[in-house]
């Protein structure tokens, strides 16, 4: 199940009987768990109906045994287990023997980090129950998951806005929950801000790399490709260097178009360039970004900056603003 899909169910009162939540954005697990307790449980009778168990310190017997109570002056009890991963093998295989006929009184809710869906346990508890892998957000997810916080809290972001917000600070939920509050407090009195009120909240303060910058570049995403190419620059980064990590990329990208070509299967790209699965498929979709015929031009425009660069004929930030926006917007600047 998808997590808006969870949180739809949530707040139409349709909790499920065993629900499992893991994965490495604990912010969005936290999120899920405080809003199955307020939605199954009367704030009168909470504290009799609603138990917060840990893996590493609690045995199966005691989950179980809590698990199998009967609800007090209400119709619904809810058990929390977290850190699943810490329980022992017989404290998982109890927890499973429950879960196959669980009370119906009770909303079992377990939460762990990553985890190997290979192994048995987990196989199991995914097939048996409402699970819900909560995921680091990519760039472009974390931007979005930015303007409607914010929106939900009756304050307008710029989408430039939100760009710098996370790029300055990450893509990790907490982090960006907790500059937003920053920025709530900020627009006291306000219904929009902008790139200028995020740069007077947060500032800039973040470093970044070279892969990041090639990264933007070959995703075609200028404005994002420019704030960190000024940035690189501006810490003393080598233009030269990124040059080179262009080349290298779009070096790549082109033989994965002659792979493609071929009607090669990712597998067949990842064993030609070396490369594991995750890094081919970036590499693969970026190449879906490029034509042939762009890719070319790209490594033209790199060999033209490189020399402009060496020769002096033109300032580097002039050299390096026109090669950005020539790869990913063409020789036309369109």
């Amino acid at each position: 199940m998808e997590y808006r899909e969870l949180m739809k169910k949530l707040s139409e009162g349709q909790p499920p009987a065993v629900t499992f939540l893991f994965g490495e954005e604990t912010f969005l697990i936290e999120k899920a768990v405080h809003a199955f307790i307020d939605q199954t449980t009367d704030p009168e009778t909470r504290d009799f109906n609603c138990d917060i168990l840990h893996g590493e310190s609690c045995e199966g017997d005691t989950i179980i045994q809590i698990a199998s109570s009967f609800p007090m002056i209400s119709e619904r009890r809810i058990v929390v287990v977290r850190a699943l991963q810490k329980c022992t093998s017989s404290d998982r295989k109890k927890i499973m023997e429950y879960i196959e006929s669980p009370l119906e009184s009770t909303i079992l809710v377990l939460t762990a980090g990553k985890i190997d869906r290979r192994q048995r346990f987990y196989s199991s508890l995914i097939g048996q129950s409402c699970s819900v892998e909560c995921k680091r957000l990519y760039e472009k997810q974390a931007i979005s998951w930015v303007v409607r916080t914010l929106q939900d809290k009756g304050v307008a972001l710029t989408q430039e806005g939100a760009m710098i917000l996370v790029q300055q600070t990450g893509t990790g939920l907490w982090a960006l929950s907790n500059e937003i509050e920053k920025l709530r407090t900020f627009a006291w009195g306000k219904q929009s801000l902008d790139l200028e009120d995020v740069v007077q909240v947060v500032g800039f303060s973040r470093k970044f790399n070279n892969w990041e910058f090639t990264d933007a570049v070959c995703r075609r995403e200028f404005r994002s490709a420019m704030i960190i190419l000024h940035h690189l620059l501006d810490e003393g980064q080598s233009p030269v260097g990124l040059i080179m990590d262009l080349a290298r990329r779009f070096f790549i990208l082109m033989r994965i178009h002659a792979l493609m070509r071929l009607n090669r299967k990712e597998t067949d790209v990842c064993k030609a360039l070396g490369l594991r699965t995750f890094l081919a498929r970036i590499y693969i979709e970026q190449a879906r970004r490029f034509s042939i015929d762009e890719v070319n031009h790209a490594l033209i425009s790199l060999t033209t900056a490189d020399r402009s660069i060496k020769t002096g004929r033109m300032e580097t930030p002039l050299v390096m603003t026109l090669l950005v926006r020539n790869i990913i917007h063409g020789s036309d600047g369109g």
